[in-house]
């Protein structure tokens, strides 16, 4: 009987563990940086969605090619609303930069 709580106790903190982490991931904030597309949570299509969510400083959002030309720039004020990204490719870079924090999903 003890094996069984045991083992049952074990498999129910796993399936909440990989359930957490899931919706952890759907709600990743940046800070400033370059970013690639491996850090985001992957979807099929490669569309996400980005927002400022800070209360009181600008962000800044530039999406560059392998060949470094800008393709994408957005000015993210406090508290911004949502703005679609272009399709991201893995060679594209996404530069950050300001101090504010930016969410990024995927679209839906």
């Amino acid at each position: 009987m003890k094996k069984f709580t045991t083992t049952l106790v074990i498999l129910i903190a796993l399936i909440l563990s990989t359930s957490i982490v899931a919706l952890a991931s759907d709600n990743a904030t940046y800070k400033e940086g370059i970013y690639t597309l491996a850090d985001f949570a992957p979807t099929k299509d490669n569309l996400y969605t980005i927002r400022n969510i800070s209360s009181k400083d600008n962000s800044y959002l530039i999406v560059m090619d392998e060949n470094l030309t800008s393709l994408q720039f957005l000015r993210l004020e406090p508290k911004s609303p949502i703005h679609d990204l272009i399709p991201l490719t893995p060679k594209y870079r996404i530069v950050i930069f300001g101090a504010g924090e930016v969410l990024i999903k995927p679209a839906k």
